[in-house]
Formats: structure tokens, C-alpha cells, sequence
């Protein structure tokens, strides 16, 4: 499992007015609840858990949890987190990890379902109203000059894949990390066989492109860079989805995960959000009444978008998510 050290804002995922009031005190206070955490996960957010958590795997969590202090201790990290925690593992790993341990909730991840036996396709799937507008986005995606190319090398777009990246980062209301030029470099020449990405270029100019993680059994959409000039010219936000779900289909999945943030725009495509969770500890016990008590503003939940008529038959889609073991949440239905 990999373990790491970071420097992290406490209001890293607190509401606006809060992380706000923070940036104001930090002006006078550089490190105004700014902390050293050591973190049993990985800085690239794949929105799963890396403890195995499966069978008797469970039972070992507690004393890899003593294992993780142990070693947090070592390298004078007071605070530490565990993640990602699906729902369904939730209950059991409070239960291995005690009441030292806080359970918070993490920014939820999002599915999307790519069909069911009637309706093979997630554009067949959808309402003909909803169908039309992902029709009129595809056309002017393709009526702009724009065009995708997937490249498993990303090392000649190393600087143009940062500045893209890096639009996308500061409009974003929730920040996990900040790649360098250096992780894009990289990447590539680590895990050959395991990524690739697809570039969108109009013209010569590169103006978006999507990372994906795969293997035989998944396929998983890892980071999104985009030139805001061109993100209405060819509806290309909408666009980069539509390209995850034509990969995904034509690897024959039943659903892709887009991952987190932008939930109501996803629910407005027919994806619902899956809850996610961190386990939280200080060694200082002073602290730890701190988080326990301040937990609400720190690690707010997730609202749940509405859930819209995108579909024909939503409870088919719902249900065969369920059957695939997918944890979700339903929003107020929406009818329009």
C-alpha cells in the first residue's frame, strides 16, 4: 500500500464561505490550519481503497491501521488519513479501526450507466429529447474542426498537458493536488501498460485532453485538461464525456465511473454519485476532539443533485447498477 506525506489544507474540501474566511486569516497566518498528514492511499485520486478490503483481508486493518501510526509517528505526522472507503466497506472498517479513528465523508465519485439489454447503448438509452442534444453537441464538436487522437506517449505534450491541466485545476471549487510538468512526463514511462490518453487537437493546436488508468476489467477516466476559449465552440466539455463513454462501450463495460466534482452537470448526462469516505486520526487527543467536533465543516457531505428524465427507463438502469454492485444515490426525481 502506498503511503505518503503531505502537506494538506484542513478546509481543503470545507464550503466556500469557509475556505474564504481561512484565505483571509492565512494572508497574516502563512500556515493557518495547514498540516503535515501522512496519508495511506495514493496522491493520484482513483476514487477506490488500496487495503484490499476484501474477506479476512478486513480483519488485518486494524493492526495495518497500528502499523500506519506507527510509521506516521516516525516521521513526525501527527495526522492521518485513510482513503478512499466505499459505502459498502464503511461500517466494517470503523468497526476494525476503532473510536480513535473518525469517519468522514470524502467528495463523492460518480457512475454512469451505458445501457441494459433493451437499450444496448447509453444513446439508445437515453429520452428523445436528451438524445437530440447529445446529437447537437456531437455535431458541433465535429462542425469546429476538432478531432481526437490517443497517444500513449505523453512526454512531447509534458507542458502543454500541465497549462491545460492547470485551467481546469483553478476553476475547480475542490483542489486534491497539483501536478508538474514532471508527472506528466513520467507517467508515461512508469506505467506504460496501463495508461493512455486522448488528445483533442482543432487544427495543431492542442485545446483539451482526457488520461485514462485501464486494465481487462476497468476503465478509468484519471484527469481532464481543457482550454476554456474553445469549451463552448464545440460543446467539448460534454464531449470529453461523450469520449469516455464511446471507450467504454466499445470495451463492452455496462458503466464507467467519471470520477468527482461537476455532480450536477453529470446528473444532468444520468450519472448518480457514490459516497465516499476517509478515516481520520491526530495523535494528539486535543486534536482529535478538534476534527470530531468540527467534522461538518471540514469534510462537509456531498449534495445530491436532482435526479433528471434522462433516461427512458431510469428504475432498469438503477436496478441493473445494483445487480453490478454499484453503491449509489438517487436524487429527487426531476420530471421535465
Amino acid at each position: 500500500m502506498p503511503c505518503f506525506e503531505f502537506r494538506i489544507s484542513l478546509v481543503l474540501v470545507a464550503p466556500a464561505f469557509v475556505q474564504k474566511i481561512v484565505c483571509m486569516i492565512r494572508r497574516i497566518f502563512r500556515d493557518f490550519l495547514f498540516i503535515r498528514a501522512f496519508i495511506a492511499g495514493t496522491p493520484v485520486a482513483i476514487c477506490k481503497d488500496l487495503f484490499g478490503l476484501r474477506g479476512d483481508a478486513r480483519q488485518l486493518l486494524g493492526q495495518a491501521a497500528m502499523e500506519i501510526a506507527d510509521r506516521a509517528s516516525h516521521c513526525g505526522s501527527g495526522l492521518i488519513i485513510l482513503k478512499e472507503i466505499t459505502a459498502p466497506e464503511v461500517e466494517e472498517v470503523s468497526r476494525q479501526l476503532g473510536e480513535r479513528f473518525i469517519i468522514a465523508e470524502s467528495p463523492a465519485t460518480t457512475f454512469l450507466s451505458l445501457g441494459t439489454d433493451e437499450h444496448s447503448t447509453y444513446r439508445a438509452s437515453l429520452r428523445k429529447k436528451y438524445r437530440s442534444v447529445m446529437t447537437g453537441r456531437l455535431r458541433k464538436f465535429e462542425q469546429s474542426g476538432m478531432y481526437w487522437k490517443k497517444v500513449g506517449n505523453l512526454k512531447p505534450y509534458s507542458q502543454q498537458l500541465t497549462a491545460l491541466y492547470m485551467q481546469v485545476l483553478e476553476r475547480s471549487k475542490i483542489r486534491f493536488e497539483l501536478l508538474t510538468v514532471n508527472f506528466f512526463e513520467e507517467i508515461s514511462q512508469q506505467m506504460p501498460e496501463s495508461m493512455f490518453a486522448m488528445l483533442c487537437f482543432k487544427g495543431k493546436e492542442l485545446v483539451a485532453f482526457e488520461m485514462f488508468l485501464h486494465d481487462e476489467n476497468a476503465l478509468h477516466p484519471l484527469y481532464l485538461g481543457l482550454d476554456y476559449r474553445h469549451r463552448d465552440q464545440g460543446a467539448l466539455y460534454f464531449n470529453c464525456i461523450y469520449k469516455i463513454i464511446e471507450l467504454a462501450e466499445e470495451r463492452d463495460f455496462e458503466y464507467v465511473e467519471l470520477g468527482q466534482t461537476s455532480y450536477a452537470t453529470k446528473a444532468g448526462l444520468g450519472a448518480v454519485i457514490s459516497p465516499l469516505y476517509l478515516a481520520v486520526c491526530h495523535s494528539n487527543p486535543v486534536m482529535r476532539w478538534a476534527l470530531r467536533k468540527l467534522k461538518p465543516v471540514l469534510f462537509p457531505g456531498t449534495p445530491t443533485p436532482r435526479c433528471q428524465r434522462t433516461f427512458k427507463d431510469i428504475d432498469a438502469l438503477s436496478s441493473r447498477l445494483s445487480e453490478l454492485g454499484v453503491p449509489f444515490i438517487l436524487g429527487e426525481r426531476h420530471d421535465d
